[in-house]
């Protein structure tokens, strides 16, 4: 999927906080504007051969009464099986916006249109041989004005060197800057643009995966240990220090297939934060809870079959909240998605998906 989906979505406005490495991670641009692929659950575009999605709604409850079936999206592929285009609709009938992409190997050019045709802003990204991310680069309007540029560069080993962001005037903004061990990250490092370092993230940690010492002013220690339970389980600790000796301490569970089975944080008091948990092995259903000063804020719960996501449930501080029922055609491709209120109580509104393997 990674060289089918070439194109990545990084978040518009990035900003410079004290964030992890991975902070900059990008995500599927693809999945991020697209209604129907907002919901596709284990399915490729490749698999299913689509060229195109038209995504309509129908709200039966609407103020001025009910509204019938309206477009609100459409979704084009190319024979790689790439997006090519994605248009947005109001409920009124009337073109909201209209992206395209346009690829160069790897790299790719997303464009932004309002309803009358005039280019809002521009998204380039460029990727080296080995599919590593170099460029990223925001151009507002017709005269391509820059708006923001992200540099990257990488070892041989493909692991990330350093990160440079400019502005507006082509100033640089912030850095980043990643230092390693052999193979594993030693150190990551931020500063702004004149040099002044903004936060250090320290990996090098005793063997039973906490922080060598006190931590300095602006630091944060990430440790890891790898463990495995009676089961065959494969469990890892990360433990989160700042410099005042608070820590969250994170624990994930693997099946011994290396499927992820479960997920907790926990702040330094021993309080739970959040927590994930996947019925994988028979892939039957999956919950995420978060916590504030360890009782529960929010509940989601997500049933599946076959394979396929049936229904989400979403609870907030145990209160039904909304849920959102699946429904698949033979192909098990996902063809309508009905919204309800409090838990089945009151329909909001329906989604409908037309697929098309030809255009």
């Amino acid at each position: 999927m990674r060289k089918v989906i070439v194109c990545i979505f990084v978040c518009w406005a990035i900003t410079l906080q004290a964030q992890p490495e991975f902070y900059y991670q990008p995500q599927s641009y693809d999945y991020k504007i697209s209604e129907w692929s907002r919901y596709l659950i284990g399915k490729e575009i490749a698999d299913l051969g689509i060229k195109k999605v038209v995504a309509y709604e129908e709200i039966p409850h609407a103020k001025k009464g009910s509204l019938g079936k309206y477009k609100t999206e459409e979704t084009v592929y190319d024979d790689n099986h790439r997006m090519t285009s994605h248009e947005t609709w109001k409920q009124n009938g009337t073109l909201k916006k209209r992206y395209t992409v346009e690829y160069a190997g790897y790299d790719c050019i997303i464009r932004m249109y309002n309803a009358k045709g005039i280019l809002e802003n521009s998204t380039i990204y460029k990727y080296d041989a080995d599919s590593n991310l170099t460029l990223f680069e925001q151009q507002q309007g017709p005269e391509c004005k820059l708006q923001r540029r992200m540099v990257t560069t990488y070892n041989n080993e493909h692991h990330m060197l350093e990160r440079s962001v400019f502005g507006k005037k082509g100033k640089l903004s912030d850095r980043w800057v990643y230092e390693y061990n052999g193979k594993k990250l030693w150190r990551s490092i931020a500063y702004d643009g004149k040099g002044k370092i903004l936060h250090t993230w320290n990996h090098d940690c005793l063997p039973e995966g906490t922080e060598q010492g006190k931590n300095s002013k602006d630091t944060t220690t990430i440790c890891r240990k790898f463990e495995t339970d009676k089961d065959g389980n494969l469990l890892i600790v990360t433990r989160t220090a700042d410099e005042k000796g608070n820590y969250v301490m994170g624990r994930t569970i693997y099946y011994p297939d290396t499927v992820l089975k479960a997920y907790y944080t926990y702040d330094y008091k021993g309080n739970i934060l959040s927590s994930w948990v996947a019925n994988n092995k028979y892939n039957n259903y999956s919950e995420y809870f978060l916590y504030y000063k360890g009782k529960e804020t929010q509940h989601v719960y997500n049933e599946f079959k076959d394979g396929l996501r049936v229904r989400s449930d979403v609870y907030f501080r145990k209160r039904p909240a909304q849920s959102t029922r699946f429904f698949y055609d033979q192909n098990k491709c996902l063809v309508k998605a009905e919204r309800w209120d409090d838990i089945d109580k009151e329909l909001l509104s329906t989604h409908y998906f037309e697929i098309s393997t030809s255009l």
